[in-house]
C-alpha cells in the first residue's frame, strides 16, 4: 500500500501496539482506542519523539464514534490502510456492521482494511480464546460463516482481496519457520480467519 501512495494507517483497538515506531514519519498513524488505554499509553511513550502518531480516545461501540476520526487530521482524499485485528471478537455483528459502514462512508477507493474474525467452526482454540475473554470481563459476542461475512462486507461496499484460514496461514507465513525449528512447531489457531478488504 505505501508504494500505491498510501500515508495513513488506522489502528484500531491500538492498544500497545508498536507499528508507529517501527516506521517512524513514514507514515500518519492514528492510533485508536478506549480513553483509559490511550492515557496509559501517551504516558508510557511521553518520552518518544514521533511526530507521525494522533491518539484519538474513541468508544467504538458508540454511534456518533466517527466524528472524532473526522474532526482529526484525518484526510478522507487521501488513500489509507485500516487494521482492525482482534476487533470482530467483541462487537455484536450489527456493531460490526455498522462500523464497517460509518468506515467505508469516509476511505477513499482504493484504501485497504485488514482484520481478523471468529468462524463458525468450533475449535480448541477457540474455546480457550472465549474462556480468556470471560475472566478479562469481557465476551465473544459473535462468530461468522464465510458467506455471511461476505455479505456483510458486500453491504459496506467492501470487496474481499484475500481470505485466509488457519490452515493457509500456516502454509504461505509460518512453514519456513517449521523446517528450521522441526522441535517446535508452530501453526496458525483454528478457529480464526484474516480478511483483506478493498473500498
Amino acid at each position: 500500500m505505501k508504494e500505491k501512495g498510501c500515508q495513513q494507517y488506522l489502528d484500531f483497538a491500538s492498544g500497545y501496539d508498536s507499528f508507529a515506531y517501527y516506521y517512524q514519519n513514514q507514515m500518519h498513524v492514528f492510533e485508536i482506542d478506549k480513553k483509559e488505554v490511550i492515557e496509559d499509553k501517551r504516558q508510557r511513550c511521553k518520552d518518544v519523539d514521533i511526530e507521525n502518531i494522533q491518539f484519538l480516545s474513541i468508544d467504538l461501540s458508540q454511534d456518533n464514534w466517527i466524528n472524532t476520526l473526522l474532526q482529526s487530521d484525518y484526510q478522507e482524499d487521501q488513500l489509507s490502510i485500516s487494521s482492525m485485528l482482534g476487533l470482530s471478537y467483541y462487537l455484536t455483528k450489527d456493531e460490526f456492521k455498522k462500523m464497517l459502514k460509518q468506515l467505508s462512508k469516509y476511505l477513499l477507493k482504493g484504501s485497504h482494511l485488514v482484520f481478523d474474525y471468529p468462524s463458525i467452526q468450533e475449535s480448541k482454540e477457540t474455546k480457550i480464546n472465549e474462556m480468556l475473554a470471560k475472566e478479562a470481563d469481557e465476551s465473544m459476542k459473535a462468530k461468522y460463516s464465510f458467506a455471511e461475512l461476505k455479505e456483510i462486507l458486500n453491504q459496506c461496499h467492501l470487496t474481499i482481496i484475500q481470505h485466509e484460514n488457519h490452515q493457509t496461514v500456516t502454509e504461505k507465513y509460518i512453514s519456513n519457520y517449521n523446517v528450521y525449528y522441526k522441535d517446535d512447531s508452530i501453526k496458525a489457531p483454528e478457529g480464526v480467519c484474516y480478511c483483506v478488504v478493498e473500498k
